[in-house]
C-alpha cells in the first residue's frame, strides 16, 4: 500500500512511551487546563509567533488548585504533567497576566506539532477522568489510579479498576477515477461539504464500519477500501481512522436526508479549489486543515490514479 502524502495530521505528533512508574523523574513542564463550555481547553499565552501553552511546571500566578493532575509524556528521567484546574481563571473567560483558555479546535492549528499532540493526549485523558467519577459496575466513587491512566473503584466488594475509554471514528472519502463524492450535513451551511464518517459498532471491524457508514448516510457500496491515516480527535476522547473508498455505482449516491442532507459528487480541480477556500465562507469549501477529511481529500489529490488494493 502506498504510504500517505507527508501531511501534517493536527494533534497526531509524538508518543507518550510506556507509562511507567514516576519516582525519581523530574517534571519538566506541565500544561494547565479549564473548564469551558462541556468540555475543557488549555491555557495559553499570547506571543509574536502565535499562541502557546503554558508549559510552566507552576503557575507563576492565582489559580485554583488543580482537580485532576495526570502524566503525558516521559523522556529518560523527566516527565510532562497536565492539570485541570477546578475552575476558570475568570468568570467570564478573560484573559489573566496575558494568558487565556482557547479550544482545541481553534488552537490545534496554531501550535507547533509536538504540543499539539502534547494537548490532544492531555485532553482525552483529562476529559476522561472528569467522566469517570464513579464505577460503571456499582456506582461508588473512583480515584486515580497510578500515572494518570487508570481509576480503581473504592467499594470494598468491588475494588475494580477502570482505564481510559476512546472511541473509534471511521472517515471515509468516496472517490470513483477522478470524481469525490462528499456530503453535507443538515447543520453545515450551504456550500460546507466533507466526508463520511460515523462511528464503530461493537462487533465491527473498522472496514465493516467504514461501509456500513457509507452505504446508510450516501447510499453508496464500496469495492475496496485503502486504509491512509488516523488522528487522535480530542472531543472528548476518540480515534479518527481514515479511509479512501472506491465506489461501486457512481449513479447510487443519494443521501438518507437525516445524517446528510445533501451528497455531490465533484471533480479532483474542484476539491483543490475547496480545500483552498476551507476558511472562507460564503463559497464551496471543504473542513479545514484540522480535520482528517481534509487531509484524506489532500492525500487523494496528491497520489497516482493507480488501481485499488482489493480488500
Amino acid at each position: 500500500m502506498m504510504a500517505a502524502a507527508l501531511l501534517d495530521i493536527i494533534f497526531a505528533g509524538g508518543g507518550a512511551g510506556k507509562e511507567t512508574a514516576d519516582a525519581g523523574r523530574e517534571v519538566v513542564a506541565s500544561l494547565y487546563f479549564v473548564p469551558q463550555g462541556g468540555g475543557i481547553a488549555p491555557l495559553v499565552r499570547r506571543t509574536p509567533s502565535g499562541p502557546r501553552l503554558v508549559t510552566e511546571p507552576e503557575l507563576a500566578m492565582p489559580a485554583p488548585p488543580p482537580e485532576i493532575s495526570v502524566t503525558v509524556s516521559r523522556a529518560q528521567e523527566a516527565s510532562v504533567q497536565a492539570h485541570l484546574l477546578g475552575t476558570g481563571l475568570q468568570p467570564d473567560g478573560g484573559e489573566v497576566e496575558g494568558i487565556m483558555a482557547v479550544g482545541l479546535h481553534q488552537l490545534g492549528p496554531q501550535l507547533p506539532p509536538h504540543e499539539a499532540a502534547l494537548a490532544a493526549r492531555a485532553a482525552a485523558l483529562l476529559n476522561w477522568h472528569r467522566r469517570a467519577r464513579h464505577c460503571p459496575i456499582c456506582g461508588a466513587p473512583t480515584v486515580l489510579g497510578e500515572n494518570g491512566v487508570a481509576r480503581r473503584c473504592v467499594a470494598e466488594g468491588c475494588g475494580q479498576e477502570h482505564f481510559p475509554r476512546l472511541d473509534l471514528v471511521v472517515m471515509t472519502l468516496p472517490v470513483d477515477g477522478d470524481w469525490c463524492l462528499l456530503g453535507r450535513q443538515p447543520r453545515f451551511p450551504e456550500g460546507f461539504y466533507s466526508g463520511f464518517a460515523g462511528f464503530a459498532e461493537p462487533g465491527e471491524t473498522l472496514e465493516q464500519a467504514a461501509r456500513r457508514e457509507t452505504l446508510e448516510e450516501a447510499n453508496v457500496s464500496l469495492t475496496a477500501l485503502d486504509y491512509r491515516f488516523s488522528q487522535p480527535w480530542p472531543f472528548p476522547h476518540a480515534v479518527t481512522v481514515g479511509f479512501i473508498g472506491h465506489v461501486a455505482d457512481r449513479e447510487a449516491a443519494r443521501a438518507d436526508d437525516a445524517e446528510i442532507a445533501e451528497v455531490r459528487w465533484f471533480r479532483r480541480a474542484e476539491i483543490g479549489e475547496m480545500l483552498d477556500r476551507a476558511e472562507q465562507n460564503g463559497q464551496l469549501r471543504m473542513p479545514g486543515a484540522i480535520s482528517l477529511a481534509h487531509q484524506l481529500a489532500r492525500d487523494w489529490l496528491a497520489r497516482s490514479s493507480a488501481t485499488p488494493n482489493q480488500r
